[in-house]
């Protein structure tokens, strides 16, 4: 099976950015963020990937945020865009597997990271 592997992303939307009036205020808003990121890190069993052809910004798309959700915002239907790395990764074979990313911004102030241990039966 395929994995789709995310790396570092953003969203942004009207119903958690009401500041952020139109619909490329929203895919600006994402690409500034993303932009800013630094010191990516990405490997796959300690094998390192070079994440720069892996970047994926999204136009404005619609979507139905539910009551009390995670992110405060209103609830209901809004428009939201996204920008970041993403990396689909082929099958593994059986066997244990580790896939690491990581990055800052703010100049290194925010640091981001995960690890994922996987099982492949």
């Amino acid at each position: 099976m395929s994995i789709l592997f995310p790396i570092i992303n953003y969203e942004a939307s009207f119903a958690d950015a009401p500041s952020l009036r139109t619909e490329e205020d929203l895919e600006e808003h994402c690409r500034h963020e993303i932009d800013d990121i630094g010191d990516i890190y990405v490997s796959v069993d300690g094998k390192k990937i070079d994440v720069q052809n892996y970047r994926v910004k999204s136009r404005c798309f619609t979507v139905n945020i539910p009551p009390n959700n995670c992110l405060g915002a209103i609830n209901g239907p809004t428009r939201i865009a996204s920008d970041g790395y993403w990396l689909f990764i082929e099958p593994l074979p059986p066997g244990n597997h580790v896939l690491k990313s990581s990055g800052s911004c703010l100049a290194g102030r925010i640091q981001i990271g995960c690890t994922f241990r996987l099982t492949i039966k």
